[in-house]
């Protein structure tokens, strides 16, 4: 018999038959985007999710939840490194989403303007911020509040492509410098008693707390028969660690914040771009990210640390590049003539791309190729194919 379970004092606030099914609900979507595709598609889950659903929460109450040993694998890197993926049992997996559910939803509140953890939540911002440019680019210049002062709209279009740098750094003021970094070994470097202060800041309900260090002590890569060591977050494929790993950053984007604006800083997950007036005004933000990250315990990443000109940003995020990816991801391709078209326009802005090859954000850029050659039926990237696999095992 598949009892309900009823409230009792061994109840946990946030976890309830409700909130496990709605994690369930979003999990089971994500399940299917995962790198590792269970043989059977988590069909057992699906029969009667009432069922372990229900055994789960009666675990929980009755304090007799154990999670269970997760499945690692590896997913490759570039230069032969690689990340170790966890991928729980789906019962664990979904109590995980729902504690940082709960969790995140009362952290929002704290959340800076433009701090971004989740695609779709940036790709929606990106849209708005080039949008935004677009009616500013076609508004009357000349103004006191012009984003820019240029002589004309066609020579500043050539020379920046306003509306790239908006969509792409998400600023709506023109800053002459841009400092970008991001965090060396993010999710390896998260020490537990960070993430616990973090928590506690936000009056979660203390036996959540509980319940999600047990998770992710059971969770974590560790050496056989060796201790806990409480610092390392697994990576999942449900994101549940990144929201984790976001809420950390909280306190850091508003030192940040105070420091340089609420306009100039935009992180998504560890990833930060900062505007700056000058080189020597990027050298001290970055002594004082250093010093901000240094609290959490985090180090900087000093190999993808650059200070960049305005035209040296325009070559790192290959602002022209995108723009005409942009309109090519606008082009029909459902008839033949229609991928003829297709594949004449990508192999144009192949050419053109391949100028700033292995520059800035160019994997980004080689994702966007293929991804626009598969849809023009295109073999232009066969014979390279192996190439970037190698480079880029992410693609």
């Amino acid at each position: 018999m598949n009892r309900v379970p009823t409230a009792s004092k061994g109840a946990i606030t946030g976890i309830s038959r409700t909130s496990l099914w709605r994690a369930w609900r979003e999990v089971r979507k994500e399940l299917k985007r995962a790198p590792r595709r269970d043989v059977l598609d988590y069909l057992e889950y699906d029969v009667d999710p009432d069922v372990w659903i229900n055994r789960l929460l009666r675990q929980i109450i009755s304090a007799d939840y154990v999670p269970q040993r997760p499945i690692r694998y590896k997913l490759a890197k570039s230069k032969g490194f690689d990340r170790i993926m966890t991928d729980p049992i789906v019962p664990d997996l979904v109590l995980y989403r729902t504690i940082v559910d709960f969790l995140f939803k009362r952290a929002s509140k704290h959340q800076a303007a433009h701090v971004y953890f989740a695609q779709n939540t940036l790709s929606k911002a990106v849209a708005i911020a080039g949008d935004e440019a677009r009616r500013e680019i076609l508004a009357p210049q000349g103004h006191d509040d012009a984003p820019y002062p240029f002589p004309s709209k066609s020579s500043f279009l050539e020379w920046l492509r306003y509306d790239q740098y908006r969509r792409l750094l998400l600023f709506k003021k023109i800053y002459p410098y841009v400092v970008v970094t991001d965090i060396a070994n993010f999710f390896d470097s998260v020490l537990y008693g960070r993430i616990e202060e973090s928590l506690h800041e936000l009056r979660g309900p203390s036996r959540m707390i509980s319940l999600l260090f047990l998770l992710l002590e059971s969770l974590s890569y560790r050496e056989a028969f060796t201790p806990v060591q409480r610092i390392g977050l697994p990576v999942d494929s449900s994101d549940c660690s990144r929201v984790l790993a976001h809420m950390i950053l909280f306190r850091h984007d508003d030192r940040m914040i105070e420091l340089v604006g609420e306009q100039a800083y935009v992180r998504w997950m560890d990833d930060q771009n900062i505007g700056v007036n000058s080189y020597a005004e990027g050298l001290r933000v970055l002594s004082v990210l250093g010093d901000s990250l240094r609290r959490l315990h985090l180090t900087p990443n000093s190999s993808k640390t650059k200070i960049l000109t305005l035209r040296e940003a325009k070559v790192h995020f290959h602002f022209t590049t995108n723009r005409t990816l942009d309109k090519i991801d606008k082009m029909p391709y459902s008839t033949l003539s229609e991928r003829r078209r297709l594949r004449s326009e990508i192999a144009t802005a192949w050419v053109v791309a391949k100028e700033n090859e292995d520059t800035g954000e160019w994997q980004k850029i080689l994702k966007r190729f293929y991804r626009y050659a598969a849809r023009a039926r295109s073999r232009m990237f066969v014979s390279t194919g192996q190439q970037h696999l190698k480079q880029y095992p992410d693609l």
